[in-house]
């Protein structure tokens, strides 16, 4: 049987190593995501194709995860701490020229339990943090 941790541990270790079709795979295909930079996005395939625009712009890994999870495994959250390198310049950012940053993190997970799929998910992070370190 699949935890709400295993969802999420999948969740995180796809995002680490870019595979963003394993990330879709365990979306439900009308899933609400809200992305720490940008507009709510409705939609695995329209996930993936953020993730993908985003990958562009920033190569990140995360790491320090602390998982919280309701005791009937249809919500989570995951304190993390976000690392990667700014390689191309984002709008309304910073010119980036491949700085390094590593920012706090969250993210708020609800999950469709009968399918083991995220059904929402919303990120946040340190914008004024990562910002004060692309600018240096």
């Amino acid at each position: 049987m699949t935890t709400t941790n295993d969802v999420v541990n999948t969740y995180f270790a796809a995002f680490d190593q870019s595979d963003f079709e394993k990330i879709t795979s365990i979306l439900i295909e009308d899933v609400v995501f809200d992305p720490a930079l940008g507009d709510r996005i409705l939609g695995a395939s329209a996930v993936r194709d953020h993730f993908l625009k985003m990958a562009q712009y920033f190569d990140e890994t995360t790491g320090d995860h602390v998982i919280f999870a309701d005791d009937n495994g249809s919500r989570a959250a995951v304190e993390f701490t976000l690392r990667g390198r700014y390689q191309a310049t984002f709008e309304g950012f910073p010119a980036a020229s491949n700085q390094s940053y590593s920012v706090s993190a969250g993210a708020f997970f609800e999950l469709d339990t009968d399918r083991a799929k995220i059904a929402r998910a919303t990120i946040y992070l340190n914008q004024s943090g990562l910002l004060a370190q692309l600018r240096n």
